[in-house]
């Protein structure tokens, strides 16, 4: 089952009857829909679903029961501590990682593949100001569109609770330049197939071969890559921990961050199509 979650809310539903107005209409506009950020992407098969969970912690539920999906369920956070880093005190705002990232993609549509659950990447093409931002996350999906409703609405409270303190919530809301967000719920490679050729740029991190241990499927994602990559946009992919596009005459590639060989995962690669 593939799903992008849904921009405004069913009409009659009662979810969240001990939240207020305000609260409910943030909640279910903190995303668009991703056919106003592609226009011309491929829907087909992919659905929007709007429904209520027994436990009332949210109005979407989603249940993988596919044994032969190609992404695996992994820890919060697994193999993406690196990218915290580029939001550190330590980094700074001329960090080499952090200026590469800006001046790629600046104003290109970006696609984080395999997303997770942290708001790292969105809060890199925000600042980098991409044109827009779409996370696909066929696993987390529903814990990332909670913790991008504490990102963008830092005024609203919830008993729940969130990761951040609210001081610090509104402190990186105001550091913010708020470009839209879509979270689509479907694998990186039938994502991918939707897009029209020359249409965005990419992120991707925390990937191994644990996480896709299918070569075949590897190569395929690569291929789609190359075809969708905007001539002005970039692939950008952490070292030894992403999609790797093959060296061709088609592809430049360059490297910033780490040099140290053993903390080469803190380092990204920067692909490029040669026009």
């Amino acid at each position: 089952m593939n799903m992008e979650l849904p921009k405004t809310p069913v009409p009659g539903e009662n979810i969240y009857e001990q939240k207020t107005d305000r609260y409910y209409e943030s909640y279910f506009t903190t995303t668009v829909s991703v056919k106003d950020l592609i226009p011309d992407i491929n829907l087909d098969g992919l659905s929007i679903k709007n429904i209520p969970s027994d436990d009332q912690e949210g109005p979407y539920r989603f249940i993988d029961e596919d044994e032969n999906r190609k992404i695996k369920h992994l820890q919060s956070g697994f193999s993406t501590s690196f990218a915290y880093s580029l939001f550190s005190e330590e980094a700074g705002p001329d960090g080499d990682i952090r200026k590469a990232v800006d001046e790629s993609f600046r104003d290109q549509i970006v696609i984080d593949l395999a997303a997770g659950e942290n708001l790292v990447s969105y809060r890199m093409a925000d600042h980098a100001r991409a044109k827009s931002f779409i996370a696909v996350e066929p696993a987390f999906y529903f814990n990332l569109y909670q913790n991008m409703f504490a990102l963008l609405h830092p005024e609203i409270k919830d008993e729940r609770g969130f990761p951040e303190p609210q001081e610090k919530r509104e402190q990186q809301y105001r550091t913010l330049n708020k470009i839209p967000v879509a979270i689509v719920a479907e694998d990186m490679l039938s994502f991918l197939k939707r897009l029209p050729a020359n249409s965005v740029s990419i992120w991707c991190s925390g990937i191994d071969n644990f996480v896709i241990p299918d070569q075949q499927y590897k190569d395929d994602v690569a291929k789609e890559i190359l075809r969708v990559l905007h001539p002005d946009g970039s692939y950008i992919g952490q070292i030894e921990m992403s999609i790797t596009i093959p060296v061709s005459s088609k592809m430049e590639v360059r490297t910033v961050g780490e040099k140290n060989n053993n903390r080469r995962y803190r380092s990204i690669n920067i692909y490029k199509k040669i026009n």
